[in-house]
């Protein structure tokens, strides 16, 4: 009875070192690591309290690792975080056309999840690029989601765009009446980029496209939202 129990000890305490391992050269947190292989935070705390006092070294490795990775991920959001202040105060460049940051700009230009920019901004220092990213979080809460099935009705609804005009009453753009087909290539692209459908990211996306303030580069597909 004594060796079975020794033979499962030895066998948990094989699959902890060797979990550990895995992780340790991954390069991910502890959190998306947890994520991508479907583990849970307590249970590699608790392989790397099994490990502490047969493999102190391991253990030393693993805790030094945890923090580096994660420095890296904050050191990365922080940067994105900046470019998006910077793209919020400063406007964006698309197709030559300079214009303001919109919310469907974020989840094509920025690599951070939305829902977590509240989290995300406690690693700012309190100032103007922490504010207007708090604002705009707040401003377009209501619109960082997913409505189901929105993209079809969208499809068959028609956008009609009037010609632009600057102050001078010079001719910006011309007017147009977005086809069917070009509108589901601005559904596909927005796909691609992981763009939450509703009415509001939906639209803004279809005026965008029409001013030639969109820039769609993504292969034919079939809808799939």
């Amino acid at each position: 009875m004594k060796d079975n129990e020794n033979q499962v000890v030895n066998y948990e305490l094989g699959l902890a070192k060797e979990i550990l391992e895995i992780y340790m050269e991954s390069g991910m947190t502890i959190d998306d690591f947890c994520s991508r292989y479907n583990f849970t935070t307590k249970r590699i705390e608790k392989y790397a309290e099994m490990v502490k006092n047969e493999d102190p070294l391991l253990y030393q490795n693993y805790l030094s690792k945890v923090e580096y990775f994660q420095k890296l991920k904050d050191e990365y959001i922080k940067s994105e975080l900046m470019k998006l202040a910077f793209y919020l105060k400063n406007g964006i460049d698309v197709n030559g056309i300079h214009r303001n940051f919109e919310l469907v700009d974020f989840f094509c230009y920025i690599d951070l999840d939305f829902k977590k920019l509240l989290t995300y901004i406690n690693l700012l220092e309190d100032g103007e690029e922490k504010n207007s990213i708090r604002s705009f979080r707040c401003r377009n809460s209501k619109y960082g989601y997913h409505i189901p099935a929105i993209g079809r009705k969208i499809l068959k609804t028609e956008f009609i765009f009037p010609s632009k005009f600057d102050q001078e009453g010079n001719l910006i753009s011309e007017g147009c009446k977005l086809t069917e087909e070009q509108r589901e290539q601005v559904l596909n692209y927005l796909d691609s980029k992981n763009v939450p459908f509703n009415e509001y990211t939906l639209c803004t996306a279809m005026r965008l496209f029409a001013y030639n303030m969109l820039n769609i580069e993504v292969e034919d597909k079939s809808l799939s939202k």
